[in-house]
């Protein structure tokens, strides 16, 4: 027995995760048993890339967190800006955007989503950052969908562009 725990111990150690992050990663949602939190995050097509992290609140809950940052996001508000013919807007000069999502970790070693939020920012420096509706996002991870495809953005689909446009309008109006 000493030998498969050092085994692991090594295995964790080299793998970078520590047994919290391994732990929601190994993990599965209620929703969805086919594929595992780190199976669904970890493939993603959304982010480039996506990176796990744990720390302690200053009253000792701990906390593992996922990070994404969104692929293409300054390339997708270009293009809406294209094809709506607003390239010069302030609100489509995006800088970056991430999802975050928060588990905490509970005293048996189980654990819960606590947090999912979006950030974006602007190239001037502008932040906007929301809370996301949980169960919605975590559908979307685990059917490997992209919520800035790309693919959405053409002529033939010019109102698509434009509620986006106003989308992106209205975030930056409550931005700080």
């Amino acid at each position: 027995m000493k030998k498969t725990l050092s085994i692991c111990g090594i295995i964790a150690l080299l793998s970078g995760c520590s047994d919290n992050i391994n732990g929601v990663k190994n993990g599965t949602m209620e929703f969805n048993k086919t594929l595992t939190i780190g199976q669904a995050f970890d493939n993603w097509n959304e982010c480039n890339p996506g990176y796990w992290e744990e720390f302690k609140t200053d009253n000792g809950v701990e906390v593992v967190q996922f990070t994404c940052h969104v692929n293409n996001a300054s390339e997708y508000a270009k293009r809406v800006g294209e094809l709506v013919s607003e390239e010069t807007e302030e609100a489509l000069d995006i800088n970056d955007s991430k999802i975050v999502f928060q588990w905490t970790i509970n005293k048996d070693s189980t654990f819960q989503v606590q947090h999912a939020g979006l950030e974006v920012k602007w190239n001037d420096g502008k932040t906007y950052e929301t809370n996301i509706d949980v169960l919605t996002y975590l559908q979307s991870i685990y059917n490997n969908e992209v919520a800035w495809d790309m693919n959405n953005l053409s002529e033939e689909n010019k109102g698509f562009a434009e509620n986006e446009y106003y989308n992106f309008l209205r975030l930056r109006s409550v931005a700080n």
